[in-house]
C-alpha cells in the first residue's frame, strides 16, 4: 500500500555517529516513494534515545505506544 514500515534498524555500534543511518533512511524513503509510500512508520524501543533522536532530526514524532505481551505458561 502507500504505508514504509520501518523496523528493527541497526548499525553496528563500531559504525555508529558516522550518518550511515541517516543515509539509510534517505535511501529507504526515495525506494518506499518510487513505490508508492506516502507516509512512513518508524518502530523503536522507548529506551533507543539516539535512534528517536535521528527520527526527529528527520522530521518524524511519536504517534503511539504499543507492548507486547507473552502467556505465562511454559
Amino acid at each position: 500500500g502507500d504505508l514504509l514500515h520501518v523496523a528493527r534498524l541497526a548499525v553496528r555500534p563500531d559504525a555508529r555517529r558516522l550518518g550511515l543511518a541517516r543515509r539509510l533512511m534517505g535511501a529507504l524513503a526515495t525506494w518506499g516513494l518510487e513505490r508508492g509510500a506516502t507516509t512512513c512508520a518508524l518502530q523503536v524501543a522507548e529506551h533507543n534515545t539516539a535512534a528517536i533522536t535521528l527520527y526527529r532530526s528527520l522530521g518524524c514524532a511519536e504517534h503511539h505506544r504499543y507492548r507486547y505481551w507473552v502467556s505465562n505458561h511454559s
